[in-house]
Formats: C-alpha cells, structure tokens, sequence
C-alpha cells in the first residue's frame, strides 16, 4: 500500500475539476473486505392504499392538511429516552461530545439531537403543508385521511420511490455515470476513484460491480469499551467522524442534485421534485418510529440490503477506490459520499498500532446497529461543523485534505478541538450570533483549523523538499 506521503503529494496534485477518463473504466476489484450494509431510512406502509380514492383536479395546486407539528415531545419515546438518558453500557455515553454536560443543563448531545430533530421536522411540515403539483399523481387525494407522521413519512416515501424507480428503470446507466460526476466535481477527487451501480437489490449489484467472490457481512456481538484512555480517544474520535460523515451525506441528498436539475428534468420533469420528497420523508423515518423494531421488520432488511459502499483495492492502480450500490439515484450519491468519507480515515491508525487494537476500535465505533443514531446526530453535528470551520475549507479539495488532517493528528488533540467546536458553538448561538454573516475564521475553533492545515502546508513542502534533493 503506499504510504501516506505517496498517497498526500498524488492527491494534492490532483486537478481542481478532474474530468472523466475518455476510456471506459475498469470492472473494479473484488472487495477486500467485507461490505457494511446501510439500512435505508424507510419502510414500507401497512396501511393499504383506498379503494376509490378522489382525483386531484387538473392544473391545480392541493391544499393538504397541517400534517406535521412541531416539538420535541412528538419524537417517538424510545428515541427521546435513548438521547436524553444515553444508557451507560453505551459507548455514547462515554463520548465527549454527545455526553457533555451543557450550560443550562442537558448535555450537548441533546442539543445536537434537538436541532437536528427541528431541522427534519421543518422540511418534512414543508413539504406536508406546501402545493402539490396536479400533475404528480392524478390519483392523489385533495384531502389525506391521516394525521400521524409515521403513516404519513411511509406512505409519500413508499410513493416517491415507487415512482422514481419507474422513471429510473429506463436510464440506468446514465444516471450512474451522472452520480459518479457530480459527486467527483462536488468534492474535487477525480472520477476514476467511484464506481457506482443503481440496484434494486444486493445480489444483483453485488453481481455487477464484483463479478463474484462477494462475502456477505455477519453480525458480531457490540464490543466493550477499553480501559485504555489512548484506545478510548480513538474509538471517540472514530464514533464522531461516522456521524459527521453520514450527517454530511444525508445533508447533501437533499440538494446536491440540484446541481443538474437541467439533465435530471430531460430525463423526467418529475424527478428533482420526488428526489427531494423522498430525502426528506427518507431521513424522517427514524424519529418517529421504534429503530429496534424497524431495523428487525422483514421490508427494511429487504430494503436496507439493497443500498452499501465498500472500499476495495484496486492492485493495478495501487489504491483503495469506493464501490457504491443503491436502489435509486439520491440513496447512489449519499453512499458515494460516505465511502469518499471512509478514503479519508484510512490513515487514523498509527502505522505502528496492534492489529488487535485496530479491531478492537472498528469493533466499537463502527457497530452496525448504531447507524440510525448517526442519522440522528449527524445532520446538526455536520452543520454546525461546516458553519464554524473558515470558508475555504467547506468544500472539494481543501474540505477532504482538512477532514484526512482530523483523522491523522492526535486523537485527543482532535477530540478537544471538535468539543471545543460545539460549546464554542452553542455559546456563540445563544448570544445570537448570525453564522451566515460570521466570520468563522474569527473562532478559536476556526483558529485552531488554521493550524492544522498550515502543518500540512508544511509537511508537504518538507516532502517536496525531500524529492528534489539530489541522491547522494
């Protein structure tokens, strides 16, 4: 594998805006290690559909009830018990952000979680309360019979999707190859390094992009927190960055196809409108429903099956490249960005770690079952992240090379910055600070941001330095 200055000097020479390669890529190599599978955050209804259902008039916006309120209190209790009392025998409760004691009582995870939570809410009432295009859905009733949540998030997510995948069908192979550029400009990595496949099941893209020798992952029993404090700061570091990494993903498919409204539109006009019902309804999911009872139901291991990312290594090319599957298009882009995510924390384990004491730490952090929690936590945490760091560093290039600073550097020393970012936050939130007019750079936390990408700066002249010295 080649080593982290090898890897840091090809990827800062990248190009800005890398292109597709004019030749058609490789079938990428068989996965050299097994695939997590992410559950997709819905579930089919239970209810059936009615019989007879009135028409929406023609050219005509429909007035739907107020669906969705507003407040904490509406969450499901399992969910509000989970975040407001974390249980001890969890490793959140032993993380220093999430269990950290806030001013004016509560801890910041569940400020975090609030936020979040209102966030989800907001754009779920939006789209609830707002004008429905007459032409969506000729079948679609003026009035919903229902007021609860759940039944509401099950039933437009199970119609959206029904839709897309219909529209979907026809234009495969354009789609992909569209998610794999717009995700590659969007980060500013160039395009050979994603491979990605609309599936509407595992088996079937699991056969498409390896071309065999796919083994399926296995449950393992949740880990026990170490006593070592070093190992804790890396499993706490770990658990941090996996919510912001699905926070950043699931904040992107709300919009990041947007960006080619234009070319989604030649394909269907419907399409931006259902993609962005189904991301919102999608992500709604989970706080209104039981997360143990939804991950166990028979339709979301049947759905949650069909949408992973895996890292595989491609011997030929000498690196490690992000295979991504999922049953329609925005779910493609959020697992690319996830795996793009997972390039950058391959260089968190000091090369002169245990072997048992890396699997000690996946086996923690990256716990399959906590997912849903990620979901969660992740949106408010990758916001509040992006509204402190320094402008130049929110997205493409600069953003990937401060996020592979983050898992390089100390973990402790990481740890104390992301938890200084969130008090520091909160603090400045509570003064009334606009943060779309803030300078963030004039934060302690964007300050110490600066830091550590001047010692990369550094640490990439010093490499550069070494290579144009004469061989003695």
């Amino acid at each position: 594998m080649k080593s982290f200055q090898e890897w840091l000097m090809e990827n800062t020479a990248a190009p800005e805006a890398p292109t597709k390669p004019a030749t058609e890529p490789k079938a990428p190599p068989a996965p050299s290690r097994p695939a997590r599978t992410i559950p997709l955050p819905f579930k089919p209804p239970t209810r059936p559909e009615p019989a007879n259902r009135p028409k929406a008039k023609k050219n005509e916006s429909v007035k739907k009830k107020n669906l969705i309120g507003e407040g904490w209190e509406d969450v499901h209790g399992s969910v509000r018990d989970f975040i407001d009392r974390l249980p001890a025998s969890h490793p959140f409760s032993k993380h220093d952000i999430l269990n950290m004691p806030a001013r004016g009582g509560g801890t910041y995870g569940s400020k975090i979680a609030q936020d979040s939570h209102a966030d989800a809410e907001k754009k779920l009432k939006k789209l609830a309360n707002g004008p429905r295009p007459a032409e969506e859905d000729e079948n679609t009733p003026d009035e919903r019979p229902w007021t609860n949540r759940k039944e509401y998030i099950d039933r437009e997510s199970m119609s959206a999707m029904r839709q897309i995948q219909q529209i979907e069908y026809a234009h495969k192979e354009e789609l992909q190859e569209a998610a794999v550029d717009l995700v590659s400009n969007y980060l500013g990595m160039p395009s050979d390094f994603f491979h990605a496949y609309l599936s509407r099941d595992k088996e079937e893209g699991m056969r498409e992009k390896t071309k065999g020798g796919y083994k399926a992952d296995t449950d393992k029993p949740r880990g026990v927190m170490p006593l070592d404090k070093n190992l804790r700061q890396h499993i706490n570091r770990k658990i941090t960055y996996n919510m912001m990494n699905q926070g950043h993903a699931l904040n992107a498919m709300d919009g990041l196809h947007t960006q080619i409204k234009d070319v989604l539109e030649q394909i269907d006009p419907r399409l931006p409108q259902l993609y962005t019902k189904l991301s919102h309804t999608a992500k709604g999911q989970f706080w209104y429903s039981n997360i143990i009872e939804l991950l166990q139901s028979p339709e979301m291991r049947k759905l949650g099956a069909a949408s992973e990312v895996q890292l595989v290594r491609n011997e030929e090319e000498d690196q490690y490249e992000v295979v991504a599957t999922a049953p329609v298009f925005i779910f493609l882009i959020q697992e690319l960005l996830k795996g793009a995510f997972d390039l950058m924390s391959e260089h968190a384990f000091p090369p002169d770690m245990a072997e048992e004491d890396k699997k000690a730490i996946i086996g923690i952090a990256d716990e399959h079952a906590d997912e849903p929690w990620h979901f969660l936590y992740g949106p408010e945490l990758w916001r509040i992240f992006v509204r402190m760091i320094p402008p130049t560093y929110k997205k493409g290039r600069k953003l990937m090379n401060l996020l592979m600073q983050l898992n390089r550097k100390d973990p402790a020393r990481v740890n104390k910055i992301l938890r200084d970012m969130v008090e520091e936050y909160y603090e400045k939130k509570e003064a009334g600070v606009d943060f779309t007019k803030h300078l963030a750079w004039e934060t302690n936390f964007g300050k110490e941001i600066e830091t550590l990408m001047r010692e990369l700066e550094e640490e990439i002249e010093e490499i550069q330095r070494e290579k144009e010295e004469p061989e003695e």
